[in-house]
């Protein structure tokens, strides 16, 4: 039932990894809204850690580990790097309300990551930011594994 995959935090290692990630995540969730909504949290987190998590070195890692919990219908996805401090839940929220041509550049992927999953948690631990998240299916197919 458990999945992890860690590779170096490039741009380049993006694509394949969402592709083997949603390939595993699609066992359990059929509902096209849970699917992309995953896609866009996982991409959303990865992309800021690539560009952002290792400003002054090398290219450190990311590793993500899914854990399907059929009984419950609960994806628990775990993303931690080596970058950077982050906590993206101390960030504060666009205000939605604020005309589109007034809003203010970034912010919004965050916004998009905190609404999509159920649960989002963050800690920083052995110089390793961890971004736990849950994400609630709607739609599953218990017994298969990750």
């Amino acid at each position: 039932m458990k999945f992890e995959i860690k590779k170096k935090a490039v741009l380049e290692n993006l694509d394949k990894t969402l592709e083997i990630l949603m390939t595993r995540i699609k066992k359990y969730f059929k509902n096209d809204y849970d699917i992309n909504s995953i896609n866009l949290v996982l991409e959303e987190i990865l992309v800021n850690i690539i560009n952002y998590g290792f400003p002054e070195c090398d290219p450190g890692y990311f590793k993500v580990t899914l854990d399907f919990v059929p009984s419950n219908n609960y994806l628990f996805t775990k993303v931690t790097d080596n970058g950077i401090p982050f906590n993206m839940l101390e960030e504060e929220d666009p205000n939605i309300d604020t005309p589109l041509e007034d809003r203010v550049h970034g912010g919004w992927g965050i916004f998009f990551v905190k609404k999509l999953a159920s649960e989002v948690s963050y800690k920083r631990k052995n110089d390793n930011n961890i971004i736990e998240l849950k994400f609630t299916s709607s739609n599953n197919t218990a017994g298969e594994t990750i």
